[in-house]
């Protein structure tokens, strides 16, 4: 299987100690061929940690999210890696148990990963490291984080349209798709590759 790497910092308690790192091993599906797929909508890596903390006995669970913009388009599961070179992700108490999910999501717009619920992330992509595993146990070490391709972007184009107060995205569309409805004031629609697209400012809109 391919494999990529990104770091992970360990916090310690000690303010003059060297900081620790363990390495999150994203596990690329296949026996080491990378097919080609059209991942090239996808604009951000998100990862979610579910960090669980015990005092007294008593457990907390904490929930984080991570994002990493991606410069560059995906052309398959192996570009990962490219993306992974060099990354350090967030920072872990060695006290603490882990577990991280990622995701390959399209976010429209494109600002961060907290996407604006008119307009749910288009999901490519995502993996888990399974059941909290303690960080202290990982230093130094590799955490595996096997990815799945769920959905290759779709082929077509988007385009994004005002809308007159009242009028529906339906309409604004014209033989499109609507993919957000609402967002920003106006249509997010998808055209097919085969579908002709309206021109943006076409009368009526």
């Amino acid at each position: 299987m391919k494999r990529a790497m990104l770091l992970v910092s360990l916090l310690t308690v000690c303010g003059a100690c060297r900081p620790q790192q363990m390495e999150l091993e994203i596990v690329l599906p296949g026996d080491g061929g990378c097919p080609p797929v059209d991942l090239s909508c996808v604009n951000y890596l998100q990862f979610k940690v579910s960090e669980v903390s015990e005092v007294n006995g008593k457990k907390t669970t904490n929930f984080t999210t991570h994002c990493i913009m991606l410069k560059e388009e995906l052309h398959s599961l192996c570009d990962l890696q490219k993306v992974a070179v060099g990354q350090e992700l967030f920072k872990l108490s060695p006290d603490n148990s882990v577990s991280i999910e990622m995701r390959g999501i399209r976010v429209y717009p494109a600002t961060s990963c907290d996407y604006d619920v008119t307009c749910p992330p288009y999901l490519a992509f995502s993996g888990t490291t399974g059941t909290e595993r303690q960080v202290s146990e990982l230093a130094g070490g590799e955490l595996p984080l096997p990815v799945e391709l769920l959905k290759p972007c779709r082929a077509g184009i988007e385009k994004w349209f005002p809308a007159k107060p009242g009028q529906q995205c339906t309409v604004g569309c014209e033989g499109g798709e609507v993919e957000c409805d609402g967002i920003q004031g106006g249509c997010l629609c998808f055209y097919p590759t085969q579908t002709p697209t309206p021109d943006a400012g076409r009368p009526g809109l």
